[in-house]
């Protein structure tokens, strides 16, 4: 956005943000999947797109999202995370798989690839995975994780949007770090047997580096 937003709409809407995260009670850090819906529930506007952080950084030079994508090791690593995300799928459950991504000694670093809870059912459900920021505060510069397939359980007038999510979106907003999120290129996905074929990308937050020293 080029155009300035006075400090008054900014308090208000940090405020807002973190009221819709504290109502969620424990799964307030959780990565959420768009919902699945219904045809005739489509959505017709688009959300209003993340506003990046501008204070200056007066520490750590975190990596830049670019920088992360291009390191061999986390292109293993993610390669590792969405086959895992698309062997968890059955016939009427779904689980993400994602990882948290540091900068140490001028150095990325990468956590285990952890999984998020096992969802059943269809319209009205989202997967999940929970980033950790309880260790390594000051050195994590990213996170990335996966959204599932959808199962076949969903008839195919059932779809998500695809690429990040509302929650993803607020959550990099909240805490001024970027999200990396695996997803399928077609938007939106249904239920297709031959998801494993379906071509896939990495989505990137507005947020393209970490440039706050608290989160």
């Amino acid at each position: 956005m080029k155009h300035s937003l006075k400090i008054s709409s900014l308090i208000i809407f940090a405020a807002t943000v973190a009221s819709a995260f504290t109502s969620c009670g424990n799964d307030s850090e959780l990565f959420e999947e768009d919902w699945l819906y219904e045809n005739k529930d489509k959505p017709t506007t688009l959300a209003t797109r993340s506003i990046g952080w501008t204070e200056d950084n007066q520490g750590t030079q975190y990596p830049t999202l670019s920088t992360i994508i291009s390191n061999p090791t986390f292109k293993q690593l993610a390669a590792t995370a969405w086959t895992n995300t698309m062997n968890a799928l059955t016939d009427s459950t779904r689980c993400e798989y994602g990882f948290m991504i540091y900068w140490k000694n001028n150095r990325l670093d990468f956590g285990q690839i952890t999984a998020g809870p096992v969802v059943s059912g269809c319209e009205g459900t989202k997967g999940s995975w929970k980033p950790n920021l309880s260790t390594r505060e000051s050195e994590i510069c990213a996170v990335y994780h996966c959204h599932t397939p959808i199962p076949a359980c969903c008839k195919s007038d059932k779809y998500r949007p695809t690429g990040l999510s509302t929650e993803d979106r607020n959550w990099s907003d909240l805490h001024g770090i970027p999200i990396l999120a695996e997803d399928f290129v077609v938007n939106p996905i249904r239920y297709d047997a031959n998801y494993r074929s379906l071509s896939h990308k990495t989505y990137e937050s507005d947020l393209k580096q970490r440039v706050r020293q608290t989160i």
